[in-house]
């Protein structure tokens, strides 16, 4: 079984990695080409959400203090 330190480095290893795909695909966008523009826009949109869903989660959970959210 898996200690409760091992689940956290975990979830804040992917809430650092969602951070850092939408930073860098927000940079992307400022040098894009047009044709590029929605695709991009719409992966930073998922990012975002994915992050909304872990962030209401952690909420209801009790949990966003505790993974720093």
């Amino acid at each position: 079984m898996q200690q409760p330190e091992t689940y956290l480095e975990f979830i804040h290893d992917v809430l650092i990695t969602v951070h850092s795909g939408i930073h860098e695909l927000r940079d992307r966008l400022a040098f894009c080409d047009p044709s590029e523009r929605d695709y991009i826009e719409g992966r930073i949109f998922s990012y975002t959400e994915l992050l909304q869903t872990i962030q209401a989660s952690a909420k209801a959970f009790g949990l966003s203090h505790e993974i720093g959210l």
